[in-house]
């Protein structure tokens, strides 16, 4: 079986065609690439330079990220923090912050000073989700 002239140019052109869709495609994606690279930067810039301790982690509770806040007070970007309830009781690994957050829960927590402010340590409170109805994204604090 053997393919004509006209064959071979209409196979071609069909080539040259997709080829050139591929290029656009992927010249499309290569910008939206940068311009995603911006944004995460733009981001990123913000979240250093704000003064509240910021933290993000993966589904799988482990951090992704942390700002520069964070780090001077929990004592390094991927430092844990030791957590207790109300009565001073140890918290459970999987109600602690990260692994809540990392289930999508929203909650507050109370950060509570020791009396050596050379002291990292500090007691996180989840509070129960019920006490966030009604508030609004980015309001807890």
């Amino acid at each position: 079986m053997t393919a004509s002239v006209e064959e071979l140019r209409v196979a071609n052109e069909d080539l040259a065609t997709r080829t050139n869709e591929l290029s656009v495609q992927a010249t499309a994606l290569e910008q939206e690439k940068l311009g995603s690279q911006e944004e995460r930067d733009r981001l990123r810039s913000i979240l250093t330079s704000l003064g509240d301790a910021v933290v993000a982690v993966d589904h799988d509770g482990e951090i992704v990220m942390s700002n520069n806040a964070y780090a001077r007070f929990f004592g390094g970007p991927t430092a844990d923090v030791e957590c207790e309830d109300a009565a001073g009781l140890p918290i459970p690994e999987a109600d602690r912050p990260r692994q809540r957050a990392a289930r999508g829960e929203r909650f507050r927590m109370e950060l509570r000073g020791h009396a050596n402010p050379t002291e990292l340590a500090a007691g996180l409170r989840p509070l129960p989700s019920h006490s966030l109805q009604g508030t609004e994204p980015g309001a807890e604090r």
